[in-house]
């Protein structure tokens, strides 16, 4: 039997891989072309080229897995019809259901993009070649055709009971007419009783459901046990509705006039035809066009043209003008109330980098329209996956022209690196560069902030230098950049970088980027070496706190930690768990046991096992052994179990203390308990083999002498000489494997 268990364990293991590497792929869908972004970290080489079936990619070794989760959640099949990764060959392959091309690139190295464009391909596309290392031969593209969508019909059949035309609840005219002979119980129904009497409306309401599913309006659940009382079926829901007719956008033939989106709350999604604002432009030059704006404001008795003035806000909110815009709208309130007043006034915020957490567009992140591009931009906010709409976000915001690209774009890339959304990412940056001639700084700084998030502080350094040595616009992201990625490298920071900031700070206080450059200035002044002078910048920027802490509990030396660490009784610091347990340790092994103290708090249910460790040390430290016990009395984790432990010892508990640390697995310990509660009988049976010789001798030494009282004075002295002899080379090599205090190992 174990030689059968044997042979199976070991063909499993030859059937795993030994050094599988896995590609995480992920997914957007664009109004043109379909996106596929592999994530190979590690990657050395790659290649793509064309199957009978649509397309391959190889990377540089078979090794290679790929982890395909939620590849069709946020894309439709239209382009990509599948996607398979071959376990023997290492490549992934792509079948395709479109008359499209594929165009791979990789943005940075470990990060692959293939793109399923529509249309024929180029003609000098190398990717319309086989992998094949027998032939280079040229595949014709084979498209697959669209998935068939089931679209069930109308039973339009002549019903006898209906007089020929499908049943209709809410048409009266369709009702059967009431004979005399109808009895009381039915007269004021419209159809006979029966069950064939109701086959029109059931094979109505089949139709219906079968296109409200078809169309992704309703979902079919599996037939459940009914209500237990009528009570529990009659009590309405939240949640429940009851009308006639169709719910907005809730139709289930999409042939049916819509209301359009809704945002969560039943509230309609501001539409794309409200936030156009390439077609706000007026084709003329920028000096010609802020001429034109104020011409034809005013009319009849110097009142204002709604129209006239709404179109000049418009010109200035395509103009990146978000002041301008507002001040000529509120220099002219309008007489009577106008709906799209609030969004133009809420559009000059955005663009101006300013937020509008309670304007118009704020509860639009998940609209289908360009709305969810300014839902986000207008409140502060984490980006959280499906609580936005990604894909209507990317769509508007490679509406807008280039400079608000330029200028939106890197705020929106920071929120996206944030939230680890590499495909949103990816867009938007190439939205950013679409258009642009040459090397282009806010790219380059883009760019460094992307290798910031990936863990590169030196290449980003290096792109924020070179934009730096060149001063331009992109001056101030650049040195927000710069000073990031020389604290990411623990460098140090000169002081011609912190005058640099002090001067951004001055031109640009009060103004969207003051946080950031306020920010910048204190991590630049911990970099050089100016630490006092980091924590006395805090008090104009508060949310910097807990990581100018955590930078000097993990990188301070001794001497800027006993300066700022050590709290005065009563005060506080709000940091992370995490920052005020470092702080604790480093004054604990400083031997400050009450300001480490301090930093801990009082333990709650949100503590960590670590932190209650700390904290128990802490408390040893401070001479409350007994506290200590308790604190840690629900902890079984090692660590816990040794404080505890030492905690027994300075009560003097050293037997329990013994056992304790043997529960905790510290046998060196348990010996130095043992010997400090002279437990010779447990060390002669458990201990190390020089404290279980010593502890023998002892103990057997001493039944030796209670034995010897019968025996003759010669005989007790001649066995008090050889056993002090032995005791003596026991105890001598006790010594010798035992280090003295405070000696080095």
């Amino acid at each position: 039997m174990r030689g059968i268990l044997a042979m199976v364990l070991a063909l499993l293991t030859l059937a795993l891989p030994t050094s599988a590497e896995v590609a995480r792929v992920k997914s957007g869908e664009h109004f043109d072309f379909t996106r596929l972004v592999i994530v190979a970290p590690g990657v050395k080489d790659w290649s793509f080229g064309r199957r009978p079936d649509g397309y391959e990619l190889r990377l540089d070794s078979a090794d290679w897995q790929y982890d395909l989760t939620g590849v069709f959640d946020l894309i439709p099949r239209k382009r990509l019809a599948s996607i398979t990764g071959d376990p023997e060959t290492g490549r992934l392959r792509l079948a395709i259901a479109c008359p499209c091309h594929a165009i791979p690139f990789e943005f940075r190295p470990g990060l692959i993009v293939v793109d399923l464009r529509d249309g024929p391909p180029p003609a000098v596309s190398s990717f319309e070649q086989t992998l094949d290392e027998t032939s280079q031969a040229t595949v014709p593209p084979v498209f697959l055709p669209p998935r068939p969508v089931p679209r069930p019909e109308i039973n339009a059949a002549p019903s006898p009971e209906v007089g020929g035309a499908a049943y209709n609840w809410l048409d009266q005219s369709s009702a059967p007419e009431r004979t005399a002979t109808s009895t009381p119980a039915n007269k004021d129904l419209p159809l006979r009783s029966g069950g064939d009497a109701l086959d029109p409306l059931r094979q109505a309401l089949l139709a219906q459901m079968s296109i409200g599913l078809t169309n992704g309006i309703i979902d079919l659940a599996e037939p459940g046990t009914g209500p237990k009382s009528a009570t529990a079926a009659t009590t309405a829901s939240d949640w429940s509705r009851v009308v006639l007719g169709e719910l907005p956008e809730a139709s289930a033939n999409f042939a049916v006039q819509k209301a359009g989106p809704m945002t969560p709350d039943g509230s309609s999604c501001i539409t794309d035809e409200k936030v156009s604002l390439h077609e706000w432009a007026s084709g003329d030059p920028v000096s010609s066009t802020i001429g034109q704006i104020r011409q034809g404001l005013l009319g009849e008795f110097d009142r204002p043209d709604p129209t006239v003035l709404a179109s000049a806000a418009q010109k200035l909110i395509y103009l990146g003008f978000g002041a301008e815009a507002r001040q000529l709208l509120e220099a002219f309130p309008p007489e009577e109330p106008q709906p799209d007043r609030k969004i133009l006034l809420s559009l000059a915020r955005l663009v101006d980098g300013q937020s509008d957490p309670a304007g118009p567009f704020a509860t639009m992140a998940l609209c289908h329209s360009t709305a969810a591009l300014w839902a986000v931009l207008s409140t502060d906010v984490a980006l959280v996956p499906g609580n936005l709409n990604d894909a209507s976000l990317r769509r508007g915001f490679s509406a807008l022209p280039p400079h608000l690209r330029r200028a939106l774009g890197p705020g929106l890339v920071d929120r996206f690196l944030a939230a680890k959304n590499e495909v949103a990412v990816v867009a938007l940056r190439d939205a950013i560069e679409r258009g642009e001639r040459g090397e282009d700084p806010t790219l380059s700084v883009l760019d460094a902030r992307i290798e910031l998030s990936d863990g590169r502080p030196k290449e980003a350094e290096t792109r924020a230098a070179k934009v730096l040595a060149d001063p331009g616009p992109a001056t101030a992201e650049a040195i927000l950049a710069l000073v990031d990625a020389r604290t990411a490298q623990n460098a140090g920071i000169d002081v011609k970088t912190i005058t640099t900031v002090e001067a951004l700070l001055a031109e640009e206080a009060g103004t969207a980027r003051d946080p950031a450059l306020r920010r910048a200035l204190i991590l630049a002044r911990f970099g050089a070496g100016d630490v006092p002078g980091a924590f006395d910048a805090l008090s104009d920027a508060p949310w910097v706190t807990d990581e100018i802490w955590t930078l000097l509990a993990k990188r301070g030396d001794d001497s800027d930690l006993l300066t700022q660490a050590i709290l005065p009784k009563g005060k506080a610091v709000e940091v992370a768990p995490a920052t005020g347990a470092i702080l604790a340790e480093r004054l604990l092994a400083l031997g400050l046991a009450e300001p480490a103290l301090r930093w801990l708090g009082q333990p709650g249910p949100e503590w960590d096992a670590e932190r209650f460790v700390v904290y128990g040390r802490g408390l040893l430290a401070a001479g409350r052994a007994q506290a200590a016990i308790s604190a840690l009395a629900d902890q079984s984790t090692p660590e816990a179990m040794v404080v505890r432990a030492e905690a027994m010892v300075q009560l003097g508990m050293t037997e329990t203390a013994a056992r304790t640390f043997e529960e905790a697995g510290d046998p060196d310990m348990a010996t130095a308990a043992r010997s400090w509660a002279e437990d010779w009988a447990g060390l002669a049976k458990s201990g190390p083999e020089n404290w279980a010789t010593t502890a023998l001798r002892l103990t057997t030494g001493r039944m030796e002498a209670i034995e010897a009282d019968t025996a003759g004075a010669l005989q007790r002295g001649a066995d008090l000489v050889g056993n002090s002899a032995a005791d003596r080379a026991s105890v001598e090599a006790l010594l010798r494997a035992v280090p003295m205090p405070g000696a080095q190992p």
